[in-house]
């Protein structure tokens, strides 16, 4: 006892390197419990004030064979220990403080049950045989006051704030930080589905979201989004996330289920502060379900209602490129001209560029087109458009009966396509043209050699 008010002493002072032999030694020797277990959450708490980790899950193993891992102070020490070391990124230690933590509803019903113990034990001491009466009275007021100290100890217990959820949403964060996913994603989760109403769910939802994406499970990515949006419309990461889901649906080229989310998500909020992303969202998911026109109209509307978004740029060329499938070869030309005009330095330019040589073609103008054409393959000659390109300058070179440099252009797709489709239709028009020069052994030729390859 004398050591450890000596122990106690230099804890209440927080001289912590002090307390922790005479706290240690009675830790170790003493044969009361109430003693030990106080000596056990001082000498614990003291360690994690000096951040000796290593002692302290040394000693951990002994002081969970007490009683004293019940006890609230010693639980709030572990926790602020996990959040030192969760700060300062090391994430094994934090683990491990974490997962000691008994959360508060665990100390309460052990505290209930050692209380209903103590009744139990108090009421069957004066049924055991070999004490005399004063012998029998010792002992129940013992009882008496250690089932008024559970009881005392559980009012305060329960007074206390709750922490469970903090604790439970940082062993989550622990765990994604050391790409840990799936016990990231089902610590976000169990909050979620143990606590709904907690002020924490919300966040837990929407981080079992990003964790799921992050992992690159996208089915469950999806699911856990469904998820937040029925529990949380309008919520705090609503707007984020319905941008989110979306890009989802789109990498999964799910562009029905992608624009019925952008859609819904500006009807029921036009001030959306992401609109200009979702515009953006919906018209590409309208343009790859060939709605040429509804996607012209969600790309437009960023041009003129979003002039200073960081989609200009991406709504200006697929208009062009909306306009270049809808057939509309005039304002696709002018709207490809002022796309490269005004970004020059866009990573859409070289396809910007051929689109607008098929565009001119499209319009009738053939010289110009080919010019453009013969620019993009000078310019870009990897470019997966080449094929493409040389199909069309050879058609445009046979048109006006330049047959040898139109074989000459046919001759440079198979090195350049993109699909057999480009190769196949080189082929068929060299033999059109070797024919038309009645040249039938280069039609064997490259007929065999098609054949060969």
């Amino acid at each position: 006892w004398g050591t450890y008010l000596v122990g106690e002493a230099w804890f209440r002072q927080e001289q912590w390197e002090h307390a922790l032999d005479p706290l240690a030694f009675v830790f170790r020797h003493a044969a009361k419990r109430d003693i030990r277990n106080q000596a056990a959450v001082q000498l614990t708490t003291a360690l994690v004030r000096l951040e000796r980790f290593q002692d302290l899950f040394t000693v951990m193993p002994h002081v969970y064979r007490t009683t004293a891992r019940y006890d609230i102070a010693l639980n709030l020490a572990l926790v602020e220990a996990g959040d030192r070391n969760f700060e300062a990124e090391h994430y094994l230690y934090a683990i491990s403080l974490y997962r000691l933590v008994f959360f508060k509803h665990e100390l309460v019903e052990n505290l209930t049950a050692n209380m209903a113990a103590a009744e139990v034990r108090r009421k069957l001491v004066w049924q055991e045989r070999g004490l005399d009466r004063s012998r029998m009275m010792a002992v129940s007021r013992l009882l008496k006051r250690r089932i008024e100290d559970y009881a005392a100890h559980r009012v305060r217990l329960r007074e206390f704030p709750d922490y469970d959820e903090q604790v439970m949403i940082r062993l989550a964060q622990t765990y994604l930080n050391l790409q840990r996913y799936w016990e990231a994603l089902t610590g976000y989760r169990r909050i979620f589905d143990e606590r709904p109403s907690h002020p924490l769910a919300e966040q837990a939802l929407y981080s079992a979201f990003a964790t799921a994406r992050e992992m690159g499970n996208l089915e469950r990515a999806i699911r856990e989004g469904y998820d937040y949006l029925d529990a949380y419309p309008l919520g705090e990461y609503w707007e984020a996330l319905t941008v989110e889901l979306a890009q989802l649906h789109i990498r999964r080229k799910e562009y029905t289920l992608a624009l019925d989310v952008a859609e819904e998500a500006m009807e029921l909020k036009p001030a959306h502060t992401l609109r200009p992303h979702l515009l953006y969202l919906a018209g590409y998911s309208h343009f790859h379900l060939n709605r040429m026109p509804d996607a012209r109209i969600r790309f437009e509307e960023i041009l003129d209602q979003h002039p200073d978004c960081a989609f200009i740029e991406d709504a200006s060329y697929w208009r062009a490129l909306t306009l270049l499938f809808h057939q509309q070869y005039v304002e696709a030309g002018t709207a490809f001209t002022d796309f490269l005009e005004a970004f020059p330095g866009s990573g859409y330019v070289e396809d910007a560029s051929f689109r607008l040589g098929v565009a001119t073609y499209g319009q009738g103008e053939l010289t110009r087109s080919h010019d453009l054409l013969r620019a993009f393959v000078s310019d870009h000659p990897d470019s997966a458009h080449a094929g493409e390109a040389f199909c069309m300058l050879g058609d445009l070179l046979a048109s006006w009966s330049r047959l040898d440099a139109a074989l000459e252009e046919y001759a440079r797709v198979a090195g350049s396509a993109a699909n057999m489709t480009e190769i196949n239709h080189a082929l068929f028009q060299s033999c059109r043209v070797y024919e038309l020069e009645a040249r039938y052994d280069e039609i064997v030729r490259i007929c065999r050699d098609y054949i060969d390859r």
